[in-house]
């Protein structure tokens, strides 16, 4: 969302109807939570699976009659893999689909671990700058607003620091 560009009011609103509709409990909200209030959302179960090595984007969603993939790069921060999964999420809240059917060949560079599985549609990034993917990057900067990183930090949540350190954060400017 660098370079001057802005979410128009339509955007907003539309990402943030989408947003409320999920339902998200008001604290305690981790990665995992958002999985399962969007998994009874859609009635279906989602799988989110890292992935290393030479793939061709970041995040990637793929739809099965049974199962919503969602796979994220293992060799980065774990914010960044949030931002990713939350971005993939984003495009289920709203309903985009697929541009183009997927060749062959990018599926099993893309999906190798699902061979035998039909694959209803993949999403994957090919361009930023289309409505789509601005769309859910936005999206995905709001479901990361109601994200609770303190609580993600190891061993923080049992400490009696916890609200040190969330205040702390908070005054920097780091947890919505």
């Amino acid at each position: 969302m660098s370079g001057g560009w802005a979410p128009s009011w339509g955007l907003r609103r539309r990402c943030r109807a989408a947003l409320a509709g999920l339902e998200l409990p008001l604290v305690g909200v981790d990665i995992q939570t958002v999985r399962r209030c969007l998994e009874a959302e859609r009635g279906r179960q989602i799988e989110l699976t890292p992935v290393a090595g030479s793939r061709l984007t970041h995040g990637l969603w793929a739809s099965t009659d049974d199962v919503e993939f969602v796979q994220y790069e293992r060799h980065t921060t774990v914010w960044h893999q949030w931002l990713i999964v939350c971005h993939e999420f984003a495009h289920m809240m709203l309903g985009h689909d697929a541009d183009a059917a997927l060749s062959t060949e990018d599926r099993a560079v893309l999906m190798p671990d699902l061979p035998g599985v039909d694959v209803n549609f993949v999403l994957r990034r090919e361009v930023y700058d289309s409505h789509q993917e601005q769309e859910a990057e936005y999206l995905a900067t709001l479901l990361m607003q109601r994200i609770d990183r303190v609580a993600a930090l190891p061993g923080v949540t049992a400490r009696a620091d916890a609200a040190a350190v969330a205040r702390l954060m908070q005054s920097l400017g780091d947890v919505g």
